[in-house]
């Protein structure tokens, strides 16, 4: 329970510094908002795996892919909802080089501080 609670609030976390990062830098480069956005995509990932210590390689990217999913169908949730196209946290289709960065970035952030892995190696 405290696993899905700490992946939800920590996404939460992370939409809302991009949904800032996107309302207060995007209007004056697009290029430092998508740097803005993996910045804080890498401080939540980094926050997150602090607080889950014990986290292996393949739970961070199970909790990226989570974020990114979440991502996702909220996007989808407020294109249906709004009737037009809302690209806050994925980026918008316009700039496809910061659009896959920043889906990678939804995946691999907690990922970069992961420190065990579930299976060893045989040598």
């Amino acid at each position: 329970m405290k696993c899905a609670i700490c992946i939800v609030v920590s996404w939460i976390l992370a939409a809302a510094l991009v949904l800032a990062a996107n309302a207060w830098i995007e209007p004056f480069s697009p290029v430092l908002d998508g740097a803005a956005k993996v910045g804080a995509l890498i401080a939540v990932g980094f926050v997150y795996m602090r607080v889950m210590r014990q986290s292996t390689l393949e739970h961070a990217l199970l909790v990226g892919s989570l974020w990114l999913t979440m991502a996702v169908v909220v996007e989808v949730f407020e294109a249906s909802t709004t009737g037009r196209g809302w690209f806050d946290l994925l980026g918008s289709p316009a700039h496809p080089i910061i659009r896959t960065v920043l889906l990678i970035a939804w995946v691999g952030a907690p990922a970069l501080f992961a420190r065990t892995r579930s299976w060893v190696s045989i040598s």
